[in-house]
């Protein structure tokens, strides 16, 4: 009815009957004006449908404002961290890596396990003091330090990974007049984090250079009262004996000690071998 009023009323309100053909072909030009609006409007993005996983604490804006104030939603916490982890530099080789999936299969890996654990809890800019963690090849080191690094993280300290031959390198690279002013600004920002972690200390290649760059870089957060964090296969008292004694006397004093003791951790999580007359083949063993 509405569509044949409109018809009349368009013809000049009444002065002539359409007939029915007229008022067919009149509604089936509006039905496929009126499917074309629908099918602009699904298309548009502005008119797209909402999305239906947001937060249902929140919905999606971040923050909750309610009789307790304004505080940002726990979403949004954990977005933050995942961001932060990713600026952190951690190998992607370690980024399922934390100290709750490292292995500890004996009592002083357990132990070890637990330092690291108090330590994340108990850290705070006042109570920053680094750590020295040591033990042979494959004892596991670098896992317990990213470990602690991203519990770190996850309590809100802004952190950073470098394994010592890649630090030097960048530094190095910042020597030249070539390189790129953004990237010598993010090494700044990067050495001048809260937490810093050092990995592999010990086998760098001793050099005037190398041990001022480092003496500087471990100084210079003495000086500002920010955290080391190193892994090495050397014992303080074979660091003592290995390099500069001013960088040794500021790690000693910069650091407490989490020994690591253990077989090679990265054997032990992998498909075992066995000796047979000097020589080491793989024995694989398949699910089925």
């Amino acid at each position: 009815r509405r569509v044949y009023y409109a018809i009349l009323d368009s013809a000049g309100r009444g002065h002539f009957k359409p007939s029915q053909s007229q008022v067919m072909k009149h509604f089936i030009s509006l039905h496929q004006k009126i499917d074309q609006i629908m099918h602009d409007l699904e298309t548009r993005q502005d008119f797209a449908e909402e999305p239906t996983d947001r937060c249902p604490y929140c919905d999606g804006y971040g923050n909750i404002i309610d009789e307790k104030g304004a505080r940002l939603c726990e979403c949004a916490k954990k977005e933050v961290i995942r961001f932060e982890i990713e600026q952190a530099r951690i190998p992607k080789h370690y980024h399922e890596h934390t100290l709750q999936n490292f292995e500890s299969n004996s009592s002083m890996l357990k132990g070890a396990q637990q330092k690291a654990l108090s330590y994340i809890a108990n850290y705070s800019l006042e109570n920053h003091k680094g750590l020295y963690i040591y033990g042979p090849t494959g004892a596991g080191k670098t896992h317990i330090s990213i470990g602690i690094l991203k519990g770190l993280i996850e309590r809100g300290f802004d952190g950073v990974f470098y394994n010592i031959v890649d630090l030097l390198d960048t530094i190095r690279a910042t020597y030249d007049p070539q390189h790129p002013l953004d990237e010598k600004n993010r090494l700044e920002i990067e050495l001048n984090r809260q937490i810093f972690v050092l990995d592999d200390f010990g086998v760098q290649k001793t050099s005037s250079w190398v041990q001022d760059r480092l003496y500087a870089l471990i100084n210079r957060r003495y000086q500002d009262c920010k955290t080391i964090i190193i892994t090495s296969n050397m014992t303080l008292h074979d660091l003592e004996l290995q390099v500069d004694k001013r960088l040794s006397s500021r790690i000693i004093e910069m650091c407490e000690e989490i020994e690591i003791v253990a077989d090679d951790y990265r054997k032990r999580t992998r498909p075992t071998y066995h000796d047979s007359r000097g020589l080491l083949p793989m024995r694989h063993t398949r699910k089925r």
